[in-house]
This record gives structure tokens, sequence and C-alpha cells, in this order.
């Protein structure tokens, strides 16, 4: 298994930048598997990933 990437050192926005801009994570995004992905592909912070769970929640409301 590759080494995960550490996002702990960048803004509270990186983990969501990354789910938002990559094609798989992006097919992944509202999937229940996506946090256990997520673990297994990076390190990061607590407020990266509820800056995560927000976007994805805005993303969920924009598609209504």
């Amino acid at each position: 298994m590759p080494a995960r990437i550490d996002l702990t050192g960048y803004s509270d926005s990186e983990l969501s930048l990354h789910v938002f801009n990559d094609e798989y994570l992006y097919r992944q995004r509202h999937k229940n598997s996506l946090g256990e992905t997520l673990d297994q592909l990076y390190i990061y912070t607590p407020e990266q990933y509820q800056e995560l769970l927000q976007d994805l929640e805005d993303d969920l409301q924009a598609d209504l």
C-alpha cells in the first residue's frame, strides 16, 4: 500500500479540494465508504474533515 499523503500542514480546505478535484474521489463523494477511502489515502485534521462534511452537505443541497 502506498504511503498516506499528509495534509495536516495545509489549510482546512485541503481535504475537500482533493475530494472535489480528483475524479475517483469526486465520484465516491456521497458514498458511505468515502471516509474509509480517505483514511487509506490521507492523514488529515478534524477541521479538514469537518470542512469536507460541510462541503459535501452543501453539494447535496445544490443538487436539490
